[in-house]
């Protein structure tokens, strides 16, 4: 999985530690709050982590969301649309949860993948094609397109299926596409 542009790891291993570290890190706080703690507590904080890492005395991890700019939804409330997300929400597992918010770029996933950690997101950053080459025929880009789709929709092991977010680094243009259309640039 591809961490950003700089630091790599594992496809397989990258995944399993990513969602084992995000799984850890909900269950740590879950099991800080349900204790009688509070999530905001410095104490906790520094007991869930290392005892080898220090923590001001004067610093605070308190957050103040009622401090936060209000957001406002443009549409009008839908209350059908709202039925259907909590429902969906409560079939899910933590684990499609998790994979719901991580992004992985398609060099260092694949669609078996995708099926296994329920990703909600791949990306086509601006090295990655299809195969692994330089460049990629619109084709080849249609057939990853359809393979990762698929694997995000399907529900075999009993999971909800959502269609994943599939994001592409073309700034100025698709120059990775064979035949595209590319815009000036300075480079």
């Amino acid at each position: 999985m591809r961490l950003h542009s700089y630091h790599t790891i594992s496809p397989r291993r990258g995944m399993t530690l990513l969602a084992a570290l995000t799984i850890a890190a909900m269950g740590s706080a879950c099991s800080q709050t349900s204790a009688g703690g509070h999530a905001d507590d410095a104490s906790n904080v520094a007991s869930a982590g290392s005892a080898h890492v220090a923590q001001p005395a004067h610093a605070s991890t308190a957050v103040h969301p009622e401090l936060w700019p209000k957001a406002h939804w443009p549409l009008p409330a839908d209350a059908a649309l709202e039925h259907r997300v909590q429902a969906l929400l409560a079939k899910m597992t933590v684990a499609e949860k998790v994979g719901q918010v991580i992004q992985a770029d398609i060099e260092s996933v694949t669609p078996a993948e995708v099926r296994q950690y329920h990703l909600g997101s791949i990306l086509a950053g601006g090295n990655s094609k299809p195969g692994g080459g330089t460049v990629a025929t619109p084709a080849q880009w249609l057939q990853l397109a359809d393979a990762f789709h698929k694997a995000s929709v399907d529900t075999s092991d009993g999971g909800v299926g959502i269609p994943l977010l599939f994001g592409f680094d073309a700034v100025h243009g698709a120059n990775d596409v064979v035949g595209a259309t590319l815009f000036p640039q300075n480079s």
